[in-house]
């Protein structure tokens, strides 16, 4: 799995060892270092981090791009003095989609003491979904999703969190099944962060130091407070029948054990030709060209009609925009899927930069998920997935899974009337939204805003941002 990105950086860099012609006297082995927690596992998923060292070497580079985590979990109940219970199929529990990835509220690393991510947030969950089902093609994402039931056989389902409820949510029962019936959950997957999706190596005597963020056990499970049992009824025609009706029960307190983490590091040992060529090429300085993203969450309050939120004031313009609207109690509930994107009745969106809407000078209309087509297709195509691969198809965006994109990046076919941001680097930048009635509930909007960035290391091994 790469980013796909078009860069004439460092074309000719001994760093790009998968895709430039290889110089067969610069590496004499390659192995995989497997690296353990450098402090003590947090039992649950309840906030903590996980956290990994990896020294520096003098002969071996380093391929995040080919590296994965390695975690084994497990989904408990604690009963009223904390003593931990099995849950059963009788528990209606399950976990969210990607948890491999979705576990991680932030993601932030140091290279050589220097710490190189632009912020810490708390939506690196959303983010990963995004980059996930959006980006990749639908064969790739089936292999890296494997086991973890997204909910893609059952849009509009998304809402359902009784996983026995009628087989309704199918990504929901498949994945109470797998939390009930095994004694783990176990994951093999890449860590979908800017730094771990660049195809370039990290050069020798580079120290690196990796702590991922963890979610609240109630952002993690979905568990429904209502259980259905079969009842019997006499109909209007005299005649005793059995129904299913739901009961309120009360949701124990369910938590996911960390069993295992683990890194599994790609190394390639140098020779003293490649030791060489690599330092002179580190004299000026060796580029990362990245996608990094930045991610914004506002609250829409209950009989709200519209809102309008300033995204950049003065500063880098974003490429890529993607708007998801959940309610806001799903953010850290367990009643509900935080990863159910719902239009709520939009009747105009759209982005505004100095005066002009966006998309295509209008924005979205009342029509919107029609006129989002050719916008989705370009977007596709600036992703490397024109052919349009994708595990769901247009009519999910509009059953939970309405991942909206704004396009910004200026498009410079002579045949197309797409219009987008201007090639200025900053501005002000504006979400206004509509709706068609007033907001039966408090909803989140999330905003990830993806940037073009690049990290250079010096010949110190000194991380730092260039101006883009």
């Amino acid at each position: 799995m790469k980013t796909q990105l078009v860069s004439g950086i460092c074309s000719n860099s001994l760093l790009d060892l998968q895709s430039l012609p290889p110089y067969e006297d610069n590496i004499e082995a390659n192995r995989t270092q497997i690296v353990e927690s450098n402090t003590q596992l947090p039992t649950y998923i309840d906030g903590g981090s996980l956290d990994f060292y990896i020294e520096p070497s003098s002969v071996e580079c380093t391929s995040l791009l080919e590296s994965y985590l390695h975690t084994e979990l497990s989904v408990i109940k604690l009963d009223d003095s904390s003593k931990e219970q099995k849950v059963t199929a009788e528990d209606l529990v399950s976990y969210i989609p990607f948890i491999s990835n979705s576990m991680f509220k932030g993601i932030s690393m140091m290279i050589n003491d220097e710490e190189i991510s632009t912020t810490i947030q708390n939506y690196h969950a959303y983010e990963a979904y995004v980059n996930t089902v959006l980006k990749l093609p639908k064969t790739s994402m089936n292999t890296l999703l494997d086991g973890s039931g997204l909910d893609l056989s059952s849009p509009g389902t998304l809402g359902v969190t009784n996983p026995v409820q009628f087989g309704l949510n199918l990504g929901l029962t498949h994945r109470h099944t797998k939390a009930t019936a095994h004694k783990h959950m176990d994951y093999v997957t890449p860590i979908i962060w800017p730094l771990f999706l660049v195809q370039r190596v990290l050069p020798t005597k580079t120290e690196l130091k990796l702590s991922l963020k963890l979610n609240s056990s109630e952002f993690c499970l979905i568990a429904s407070d209502e259980k259905y049992v079969e009842k019997e009824e006499t109909g209007d025609d005299g005649k005793k029948k059995k129904v299913m009706k739901a009961e309120k029960i009360e949701i124990p307190k369910y938590r996911i054990k960390i069993q295992t983490a683990k890194l599994f590091l790609q190394k390639y040992r140098l020779s003293t030709a490649g030791l060489t060529r690599m330092e002179r090429m580190l004299a000026s300085g060796a580029k990362y060209p990245m996608l990094t993203n930045s991610t914004n969450c506002f609250i829409v309050d209950k009989d709200s009609t519209q809102t309008v939120k300033s995204l950049t004031i003065a500063s880098q313009l974003p490429r890529m925009c993607y708007v998801m609207q959940v309610t806001r109690s799903s953010l850290n509930s367990i009643k509900e899927t935080p990863f159910n994107f719902q239009t709520f009745n939009v009747s105009e969106m759209y982005m505004e930069c100095d005066g002009s809407k966006y998309p295509g000078g209008i924005g979205y209309n009342p029509d919107w998920i029609t006129q989002f087509i050719p916008e989705h297709k370009l977007m596709l195509k600036e992703l490397g997935n024109a052919n349009n691969d994708m595990v769901f198809d247009r009519n999910g965006w509009i059953s939970g899974y309405g991942i909206i994109p704004f396009n910004l990046v200026p498009d410079r076919s002579a045949h197309c009337e797409y219009i987008s941001l201007p090639e200025s680097k900053t501005g002000n930048l504006n979400l206004h939204i509509k709706y068609k009635q007033p907001l039966k509930q408090t909803i989140a909007v999330i905003v990830i805003m993806e940037y073009y960035n690049v990290l250079q290391l010096d010949s110190q091994r000194k991380p730092k941002w260039l101006d883009q």
